[in-house]
């Protein structure tokens, strides 16, 4: 079947006729309980980075754990996968997601079947364009792990998702494009800066533990890093959306209980008149209600800038309520804003950020595999080197020589032919001949 997504048999260094024994099994569960657990804080981590009104960080490791776990670990690291996505998709569902009638353990049940599927595809695309394993020193293959394994299983995943959604009659969350955008962007940069540092400690892949830890201390340094830059952005864009908001929320408070008596206190309305003294109010984005606690009747909306259905809670980025007295009575105000329009600005940075992280990964392996080949045929060269000058034989200092018979007196104190000697310690064999002096001589004495 070479059309079909199979993963190994195997995991680790078992082979199809290997006993299981009780060490195995132990191995084997430590693997795949230390994939979960790393795939679980991750997450974990991610999800701090998740700003108002988005149902997805900016950026997911655990893909590039995922994909990892698959390649290396075969069927062991597919459980592990689909375990410990779905003790992630666990906590509570975003309301955005239209989700909210559907039970948590389905949900998560759902979406942990999608990030397998994902990994298997991943890494089937991986083996079989790629190859694996690879020690991932040219720019073909680093590209490749990040396209095959991040690019194209995520943008398939985000398709079938919303199919299923679409056919179960899911609404879309607020801002789609957008949210599926960052969807995809987050996730292929999990894969671009996590799977490399977990393939390159993978026993089948050769390469030397300096140039592993090299790139782990790298990435992992750099995952930090963005972790600790986007977090804190995102505080700070948190906070001061935050601050505006109770801003425009206590100033439309104050206005109510200044006119008051223009609001009609009839169940469900709201006079003319009240809609006219609250025109010139900074509501624009804002959905304002008012209930009664003490009866539980629902007043009416007070002002929604765009004249659409109330927000629910659920929809609201924030909320905000207070007790305001109005005609003669005590009610709570509710003011909620939605997700404003997001500028241009919201999505050149995540693309710009992928871009920046495929690079300097590509970059970061490309130089260290380079640098490990080049120092690979300098000691291959070298030992050539030192072979080659261990063969060669020299003569140095003073040689004993009979005045007489022109023999040579060895280390041994033993006296041999200058020929013998020459081969024996020079590896010279000396060829015999007659000069024109000595020609002469025999010629003469013939």
């Amino acid at each position: 079947m070479g059309g079909s997504v199979r993963l190994p048999e195997t995991s680790g260094t078992e082979t199809r006729g290997s006993r299981i024994t009780p060490h195995r099994i132990a191995a084997r569960a430590a693997t795949i309980a230390a994939v979960v657990a790393l795939y679980v804080v991750l997450a974990a981590l991610a999800r701090l980075l998740q700003g108002p009104g988005i149902f997805v960080a900016p950026f997911w490791p655990p893909a590039g754990v995922a994909l990892a776990a698959t390649l290396t670990l075969g069927r062991d690291g597919w459980l592990a996968v689909l375990l410990a996505s779905f003790l992630v998709s666990l906590s509570p569902k975003p309301p955005a997601l239209g989700l909210a009638e559907i039970p948590i353990p389905t949900v998560a049940a759902a979406n942990a079947v999608q990030v397998a599927l994902q990994a298997a595809v991943g890494a089937w695309l991986v083996r079989r364009r790629v190859g694996f394993p690879t020690s991932f020193v040219t720019v073909k293959d680093v590209l490749g792990l990040v396209f095959f394994g991040g690019v194209v299983p995520v943008l398939a995943r985000i398709l079938f998702s919303r199919l299923l959604r679409w056919a179960g009659g899911v609404p879309p969350p607020d801002d789609p494009v957008f949210s599926f955008f960052l969807w995809w962007v987050s996730e292929t940069m999990g894969v671009a800066m996590a799977a490399p540092v977990l393939l390159l400690w993978a026993p089948a892949v050769e390469t030397t533990v300096r140039r592993r830890w090299v790139v782990t201390v790298t990435l992992a340094g750099a995952i930090a890093g963005t972790f600790v830059v986007m977090g804190r952005a995102l505080t700070l864009e948190h906070r001061d959306v935050k601050t505006a908001f109770e801003r425009r929320a206590l100033v439309l408070r104050a206005l109510l209980q200044a006119r008051g008596a223009a609001i009609a206190d009839t169940v469900g309305s709201l006079s003319e008149s009240g809609r006219a003294l609250l025109a010139d109010a900074e509501t624009e984005g804002l959905t304002v209600w008012l209930d009664d606690p003490a009866d539980s009747r629902f007043v009416g909306p007070v002002w929604r800038s765009d004249a659409t259905s109330v927000l629910s809670h659920s929809d609201a980025v924030f909320h905000w309520e207070s007790p305001v007295a109005l005609g003669g009575r005590t009610l709570t105000l509710h003011v909620s804003q939605a997700l404003p329009p997001r500028p241009w600005q919201t999505w050149v940075l995540p693309g710009l950020l992928l871009a920046f992280s495929c690079a300097s990964v590509v970059l970061l392996l490309v130089t260290t595999g380079r640098v490990e080949v080049t120092e690979a045929q300098v000691r291959e060269r070298t030992a050539e080197l030192e072979r080659a000058l261990g063969e060669v034989k020299t003569l140095r200092g003073l040689l004993p020589v009979c005045a007489g018979c022109k023999r040579v007196r060895d280390d041994e104190g033993l006296w041999r032919g200058i020929e013998e000697y020459l081969w024996t310690h020079a590896d010279v064999m000396v060829s015999h001949g007659l000069c024109p002096s000595c020609l002469e001589k025999i010629e003469e004495q013939a």
